[in-house]
């Protein structure tokens, strides 16, 4: 058990000022040595006898008190040990805390101390050992007795009534409160009902408040959060194993449609399917092309074109030990990193035909951009520069649609858009031009864009809209249709 101390400071005032005010001694030649105040202890706490308010008194000299003594509930009574400077203390356990107390922010008596003999400034230390808290799972009387009940039960390692024993510094662990859990393999279980948001553990007095992958290197890691305000030192779990399902997973790519990613038609991927996955490096001319692709930072050769490569494991399992810390600590991906494989690769296009390069920029760094329909571009880097495959149905046009977020930068800006087409640069200012009458195809997307007045450049047409909110331009999107003779284009706000 884990030993924690506190010093409890009784102060000694020596009123010296008796003397001063007063000839003689007080009666009986007795002088005042002594003022109790031990509010904000943490491991016990002094009452006069009898009451529920901390001690603040007195003690003259040659005089011994008796007071109740109270262990907060987070300790076990059986250890609880006083010692002192300066004065000599006796402590009696005469009972113990009652396993339906509740543990966090409550006290019991459970005996009595006597304090004497106090000389200048006393100190009273108090110890004691962390008390063992119980937890008893019991199973729902309503779960299913079915495979998917059962490998949940057993990748826990729960079974009715087998009872945790741990004490408050252990539930503290991890930078949450709650229960640790080890089983399956983050990604491998949905932990909660789809249809109610019910999670697989649960409690009558609301000491559960939720159960969640807690990420770590070890990749198995669970979360019983627990409310300390209901907690008591003996509770009882009610698990439900109806409230899980096997995980939906997603495949994503983060490099455009150069990444052919097949699966089991009308099958979501999940756990049990993930070998129907296959993943193959798509050519501009429609062929299969041999490469690299990176899975949640792993980097997979595929060497046989036409076969690519299938995922075999978990996205969690994907993550070197380094990335998955990074993560962890960023937190910029929330829980999504367990569920997800995020596909890349790199792709040298300067020789590669049939596609327009358009490349996005802004001068204030708070703004972001992405394109607004990520799976019609063919490959896409991290700096901003997309490659587009040019319709042979359409005279051999390429589109493209990019959406600005202005929101964190908004006021800061002079919301002038600017379009590159080679030699030719075209400025609008969106502060400035006129809303559109009509628009025959509104492309964005979002209902409440606003469609602007524009110009074409040569050699390609170029559409804008807005969104504002009270009376602030906070999203721009841009449509680019690029004709034959256009090798690439720039589209920059500032």
């Amino acid at each position: 058990m884990k030993k924690l101390s506190l010093i409890l400071i009784l102060t000694v005032i020596a009123v010296a000022l008796v003397a001063l005010m007063v000839a003689c001694d007080p009666p009986g030649g007795k002088t005042q040595q002594v003022y109790f105040n031990n509010a904000g202890s943490d491991i016990a706490k002094i009452y006069d006898a009898g009451t529920t308010t901390e001690t603040v008194g007195a003690l003259n000299s040659g005089e011994s008190a008796t007071y109740d003594v109270a262990i907060s509930n987070k300790y076990d009574p059986s250890t609880l040990k006083a010692t002192a400077k300066g004065a000599k203390v006796s402590l009696n356990i005469t009972g113990s805390v009652d396993t339906a107390s509740v543990v966090e922010n409550g006290y019991t008596v459970v005996g009595k101390i006597t304090v004497s003999d106090v000389t200048g400034t006393a100190t009273i230390n108090f110890s004691a050992e962390e008390a063992e808290i119980d937890f008893t799972f019991k199973i729902s009387e309503n779960s299913p007795e079915t495979d998917l009940a059962g490998e949940f039960l057993e990748s826990f390692g729960i079974s009715d009534g087998k009872t945790m024993q741990l004490t408050y510094s252990e539930l503290t662990t991890q930078e949450a409160f709650g229960i640790s859990l080890t089983g399956a393999t983050n990604g491998t279980y949905q932990l909660y009902d789809t249809t109610t948001g019910a999670c697989p553990f649960g409690s009558d007095n609301n000491l559960v408040v939720g159960f969640y992958d807690f990420v770590s290197e070890t990749r198995n890691q669970y979360k019983i959060w627990l409310n300390s305000n209901v907690m008591q030192l003996s509770n009882e779990i009610v698990v439900y194993p109806e409230n899980c399902a096997k995980e939906r997973l997603y495949v994503n790519s983060a490099s455009g449609s150069i990444i052919d990613i097949s699966k089991p038609a009308d099958v979501d991927v999940s756990v049990d399917n993930l070998s129907g996955v296959t993943i193959r490096l798509e050519d501009t001319d429609g062929s299969y092309m041999t490469g690299t692709v990176s899975v949640n930072g792993t980097d997979i050769p595929i060497t046989d074109a036409d076969k690519g490569v299938t995922l075999e494991k978990l996205p969690i399992q994907y993550y070197s030990d380094e990335e998955l810390t990074s993560l962890i600590e960023s937190d910029t991906m929330g829980g999504m990193f367990v569920q997800t494989f995020n596909i890349s690769t790199e792709a040298d296009l300067s020789e590669k035909s049939g596609v327009c390069a358009f490349e996005t920029s802004a001068e204030d760094s708070g703004v972001t951009f992405e394109p607004r329909y990520f799976d019609t571009i063919y490959y896409y880097d991290e700096n901003g520069k997309a490659w587009t495959l040019r319709n042979a149905n359409n005279d051999n046009k390429a589109e493209y649609i990019v959406k600005y977020d202005l929101s964190t930068a908004a006021g800061a800006l002079s919301y002038v858009l600017t379009v590159t087409v080679g030699e030719t640069v075209k400025e609008f200012n969106l502060n400035s031009m006129e809303e559109s009458i009509s628009v025959d195809n509104p492309w964005t997307g979002d209902e409440d864009a606003v469609y602007l007045t524009t110009e074409d450049v040569t050699g390609a047409e170029i559409e804008i809209a807005i969104k504002k909110t009270d009376g602030e331009i906070m999203n721009v999107y841009v449509y680019c249709l690029a004709e034959k003779s256009v090798d690439a284009m720039k589209i920059n706000i500032q």
